[in-house]
Parts: structure tokens; sequence; C-alpha cells
């Protein structure tokens, strides 16, 4: 979605809708997930240099950079943890 920003994301623990903002009109429309679970996962692209060195030690990067992901588009490897 070119010239739109991510306003909110909605959800309890999972993502249940996403608030899109067109940057040149204003105009905000939400979402909302169309398959039968319910759900869905956001993948936030920003830019075309890759700022992923930080996830270097965390993920699997190729030789651009860019996160390594199964056909799955699960990453092949994950352990960033919080507290």
């Amino acid at each position: 979605m070119m010239n739109s920003k991510i306003v909110e994301i909605k959800g309890d623990g999972i993502v249940g809708s996403v608030v899109i903002e067109d940057i040149k009109t204003g105009q905000q429309k939400e979402y909302l997930p169309n398959n039968e679970l319910n759900t869905f996962g956001v993948f936030v692209f920003t830019g075309y240099i890759p700022n992923t060195k930080m996830f270097e030690d965390k993920f699997e990067l190729d030789l651009k950079d860019i996160f390594v992901a199964g056909e799955d588009m699960k990453l092949k490897r994950w352990c960033i943890c919080s507290r």
C-alpha cells in the first residue's frame, strides 16, 4: 500500500484488525481479517534499504541483509524475547 501508514493495530494478543491511513488524503480505513481463524499477521516493510543489522544474531539474513523466510513465511530462526 503506497502512500499509506499504519495508524493502529487492534487486538488482544493477536492482530484483530489494522487501521490504515492514506497519507495524501488523510482517509482512514479499518481492515478486518478474511479467513476462518478471523486473524491475520502484519509485516511492516519500510524503505528499500533494510535496517536489519540489529537482528543479525537473532534471525537468518541473506547477503542483502533481508530476513530469510520459508515458504510458510515463517522466519528461519527466531529468538526475540521481551521482559
